[in-house]
């Protein structure tokens, strides 16, 4: 029988965009009101999975609309979005939609089951809803229609979220397919975070139904971290509160959690409070604590 080992995440590569600042100084005291500039350069790091709403209020940008099926925004999986969505004469004046309105934005997304769509809402007096449409529907389908409603009865509309006055919506795909998601306004005006995640039975695309090691996970560190540790495998392995048992620097090591004691270090030194355990077992259905505590190190 195959067993399987998962390695640990490495860090995600990300976007670098230049980024000038000016520093401002204050009065010297003299009564001059003198005011100190200086250039600073320095460097923004965004993950390569940031995307941004189409048609922001940002009177400065260029608006792409995406307020209709046929104009919706395909974004990647996993994803995080900044976006935009106000009633007419609702939110910040002077900008594309202050007074048209915004009142919807539409993505489409390939999702798995069991992951999780979080809509977060920046200005928590103002109600922002979502939904989860099918990936079949079209303009033109009455039954694909939510009017941004507390109540959408529409047959293609999949899940919803639209609790008023919170602060976070979400919803849960129910299965996996291609989907449009609708981030609306209920009321107000506000900006919002779209954020498209893995949940534990996808990240990484293993599958913790299958048969694995319980207690070993197989690692391979970054070279600055091997460079530090002088590459001695014990010592990169102590970093995180592991056991190293085989491989070595340069090359992928496998590595223990170990029991009792040291299987708690690990823990605290990954993050890892008993809430995560608990999610962990309820999303995967393990019922070993010790394949539980695995692939929550994973």
């Amino acid at each position: 029988m195959i067993q399987y080992r998962f390695p640990l995440l490495r860090w995600l590569a990300f976007a670098v965009v230049p980024l000038w600042l000016a520093a401002c100084g204050g009065s010297d005291g003299g009564g001059g009101g003198v005011v100190d500039t200086t250039d600073l350069g320095g460097v923004i790091s965004a993950p390569q999975s940031t995307d941004a709403d189409g048609d922001v209020n940002q009177i400065s940008s260029a608006p792409v609309s995406n307020q209709s099926f046929t104009a919706a925004q395909s974004i990647p999986n996993p994803a995080t979005i900044g976006g935009y969505v106000n009633l007419p004469f609702a939110g910040p004046t002077l900008g594309h939609s202050s007074d048209s309105g915004d009142e919807r934005d539409m993505y489409r997304i390939t999702a798995a089951q069991n992951q999780t769509l979080r809509l977060t809402i920046a200005e928590a007096n103002n109600d922002l809803d979502m939904h989860l449409l099918d990936g079949s529907c079209s303009d033109g389908n009455g039954q694909c229609q939510t009017n941004c409603a507390k109540n959408p009865g529409g047959a293609m509309v999949v899940a919803s979220s639209t609790a008023n006055g919170n602060t976070t919506e979400q919803i849960t795909v129910p299965t996996t397919g291609i989907y449009y998601v609708e981030v609306c306004a209920a009321s107000g005006a506000s900006n919002y975070l779209l954020t498209i995640g893995q949940s534990i039975l996808s990240a990484g695309g293993f599958d913790p139904s299958a048969d694995f090691v319980p207690g070993e996970v197989i690692v391979r560190f970054r070279d600055n971290a091997i460079a530090a540790a002088g590459g001695d495998r014990g010592i990169m392995a102590a970093s995180v509160g592991l056991q190293a048992k085989a491989g070595g620097a340069g090359r992928a090591m496998l590595m223990d959690i170990g029991a009792g004691t040291e299987r708690q270090r690990v823990m605290r030194n990954l993050g890892i409070t008993r809430d995560r355990l608990t999610g962990i077992a309820r999303a995967t259905g393990v019922a070993s604590s010790d394949k539980r505590d695995t692939l929550a190190v994973v």
